[in-house]
């Protein structure tokens, strides 16, 4: 039993100086993300509206589409969640024309919209850090769920090696001790203290990492929708959401939605996720997929449809995100992460104090690291370049401009950048036509503007500008054809928002 303890010391250290780091930060991040949805909407106190505790007095998906299509009518749903959290309003994740993701916050009674904010924030960047390292990758979320392993790990080797580990959850570290001793005392109090907390989190961790193996079925796939040109068919309203919404009730009657999504292309449904009504602790992994066309149900997938890792999913997430007991085990899951990640640092700190050297802590601890420090150094770079490349300059790309129908054949025109007030908005139409001779623009409410349509490729473009104004933004196209008539299309962009 000594030499097992001993070799188990050894890998307890080892893991606990070259993965202290990494690991320190994914819990630290995570403890934050618990609570992210609040610390963000701090400074937007019209969306802090608690949800009916009557599920009929919810507002309808139906409802919340319509509020926001009579505020932003150019704006394309993505998907609708219901009750965020306990305190916050619906919210509606979607995508301007000019391709900027807003998230609009709904009543959860009266579906009034209250607030708007811009999707990528505080909370999406801080959920990359925390998946991914903002590497938005497979072997990135590879990396970061098989941190489970280390953490389970390292809760075996350290009970094992702590002897009488049940006898040391009221010893405080000793008064007048060294360093390294009084170190030691206070790793192995924050240890015990956080060893429940640990097991969940890394046993649930270990679920994402068998999913992210491919060690999950998520049950059979919905069948194809009827077709149709677009993500939604030509006559798309309220009605038509109000009728999908009672078709996936009427399929799955038991079940509370809280979540529609929106489908990703043409032969996609509109999903509905929801909750069974008398689950406990799951609030997700029913679904039902619905035809926009006709209202048929395409596919409907209950938890024990699922397999592998999926099965498990639904109620692995109640326990990693700190959801199962409400509002008090998110802050309980906060205050233990944040626990876990001195734990983590605590480690660290006493193979400083054990290598006695002259040097700083940080420095030797630096030094321990060996070849690990180049992996992090690289790591970090990584991660900075990504940033760059996605949030930086070189990340503002042109976006097409959703068309009329009958301009599809003609021309395209594309944005780069966001629409804001007061502010000119770089524009480029691509003529593909060959029989167009000409094209002129009126953006917004200014004069008609001939274009100089000069080569790109196979097509000829011109660059232009729209200054953003409070509503109705458009811009009028004019085409004149080698035969003579003239074609006009109206690209319409919507309110600009800020």
């Amino acid at each position: 039993m000594r030499e097992l303890r001993r070799i188990f010391l050894k890998l307890h250290t080892w893991l606990g100086l070259h993965v202290a780091i990494l690991l320190g930060f994914v819990l630290i991040t995570g403890s934050v993300l618990v609570m992210a949805d609040e610390i963000e909407m701090v400074f937007h106190p019209r969306a802090w509206v608690s949800a009916p505790a009557d599920e009929a007095a919810h507002a309808s998906f139906a409802e919340i589409h319509d509020a926001l299509k009579t505020a932003y009518p150019e704006t394309a749903i993505m998907w609708v969640e219901k009750r965020p959290t306990a305190f916050l309003a619906d919210r509606t994740f979607t995508r301007t024309a000019w391709g900027e993701e807003i998230t609009i916050w709904t009543h959860p009674e009266t579906a009034e919209v209250l607030d708007v904010t811009r999707t990528i924030g505080f909370r999406r960047i801080l959920h990359g850090l925390h998946e991914d390292l903002l590497i938005p990758l497979a072997p990135a979320r590879l990396f970061i769920t098989a941190l489970s392993v280390v953490v389970l790990t390292s809760v075996i080797t350290g009970l094992v090696v702590y002897r009488r580990f049940w006898r040391g959850f009221f010893r405080l570290p000793a008064r007048g001790a060294d360093r390294r001793t009084w170190l030691g005392g206070l790793h192995r109090l924050i240890g015990l203290w956080t060893m429940p907390f640990l097991l969940i989190v890394g046993l649930s961790s270990a679920v994402f990492f068998a999913r992210t193996l491919g060690l999950a079925h998520t049950g059979p796939k919905p069948a194809i929708a009827s077709d149709r040109a677009g993500l939604l068919p030509d006559s798309a309203d309220t009605a038509m959401i109000a009728a999908a919404e009672q078709a996936a009730m009427a399929a799955l009657p038991d079940v509370a939605f809280e979540k529609m999504t929106m489908p990703y292309n043409a032969r996609g449904g509109i999903v509905f996720e929801g909750r069974p009504r008398d689950a406990l602790l799951v609030r997700d992994g029913e679904t039902v997929s619905i035809d926009p066309s006709d209202f048929a149900v395409l596919g409907i997938t209950h938890i024990e449809d699922r397999g592998g890792a999926a099965r498990l999913e639904p109620l692995t997430k109640v326990f990693h995100y700190g959801t199962v007991g409400g509002t008090t085990t998110r802050l309980i899951w906060v205050v233990f992460g944040l626990a876990s990640g001195g734990l983590v640092l605590t480690g660290a700190l006493i193979y400083a104090a054990r290598q006695r050297a002259d040097t700083g802590a940080g420095r030797t601890i630096w030094r321990g690291l060996g070849l690990f420090r180049w992996a992090y150094l690289l790591l970090v770079l990584g991660m900075i370049a990504v940033v760059v490349l996605q949030y930086g300059p070189p990340g503002v790309k042109w976006a097409g401009i959703p068309p009329p129908v009958e301009a599809k054949d003609y021309v395209r025109l594309a944005s780069k950048g966001n629409l804001r007030l007061g502010e000119d908005l770089p524009l480029r139409l691509t003529v593909s036509a060959p029989e167009v001779v000409s094209a002129t623009v009126t953006p917004g409410p200014g004069t008609p503007r001939p274009l100089d349509l000069k080569p790109a490729g196979k097509n000829r473009a011109a660059t232009f500008g729209l200054r953003g104004t409070p509503r109705d933004n458009s811009v009028e196209v004019e085409l004149t054809l080698q035969s003579g008539e003239v074609k006009s299309f109206t690209y319409r962009l919507g309110n600009a928002i800020w």
